[in-house]
């Protein structure tokens, strides 16, 4: 039997730290591992590729995610981290597909206001489409 999970979307370890006290909880109520996703996004509308920019994003995210590793660890938590590139709600669904979590944690600090309601926000947009559910965390 393949072992429970939950996948955890963040940005950075200081900012995020309720999600990822959250996603703890969660994860030793269900017995479960944690994955932590940390998405870099591309500014492909833009039409600029900067191979040292990405570079620079990348090591950032890997640098959260070694810090949230350590926290849950810390709190008796096994957890794997992944990095991605990407839209953060169509990467989300997408890695929530394959691990198939019991529960994805999510903060939300994006859009406010007019831009919200006209665009939504990552949370809503993986809510509406997640394979699982979604705890947001605000």
């Amino acid at each position: 039997m393949d072992r429970k999970s939950v996948l955890v979307a963040f940005k950075n370890f200081n900012v995020d730290r309720s999600v990822l006290k959250e996603a703890t909880r969660i994860a030793r109520s269900n017995n479960a591992v944690v994955y932590l996703l940390n998405i870099v996004e591309r500014s492909s509308f833009l039409g600029v590729y900067n191979p040292n920019a990405e570079e620079e994003l990348l090591k950032k995210a890997e640098s959260e995610i070694a810090k949230a590793k350590d926290y849950l660890r810390s709190e008796g938590v096994e957890a794997f981290g992944l990095v991605r590139f990407g839209e953060r709600s169509e990467i989300i669904c997408d890695v929530a597909k394959k691990i198939k979590p019991v529960r994805i944690v999510i903060g939300n600090r994006g859009l406010k206001g007019i831009k919200r309601f006209l665009f939504g926000g990552v949370p809503e947009r993986v809510v509406k489409t997640s394979p699982c559910p979604v705890y947001v965390v605000e």
